[in-house]
């Protein structure tokens, strides 16, 4: 807890699935920053909608979403 963490997601289109387990894990809880490259153009716009909500808990946990990466 003492560290300060980033977690770098670029993982071709499996964020959607990887990020919902995550956000659920204890794990989370030592993460600060979020960097997401989003894969929207190879999902639905309900998986789109889904990773919005979970990026929104994401961000209620007070850990900082950035998807302007890269």
């Amino acid at each position: 807890k003492e560290d300060f963490l980033v977690l770098k997601v670029d993982v071709e289109g499996a964020e959607y699935t990887l990020l919902d387990c995550l956000v659920e894990s204890p794990a989370m809880d030592l993460v600060d920053q979020l960097w997401l490259e989003r894969h929207d153009f190879w999902v639905n716009k309900d998986q789109s909608d889904r990773l919005d909500a979970i990026l929104k808990k994401v961000e209620h946990k007070g850990i900082y979403v950035n998807q302007k990466w890269p």
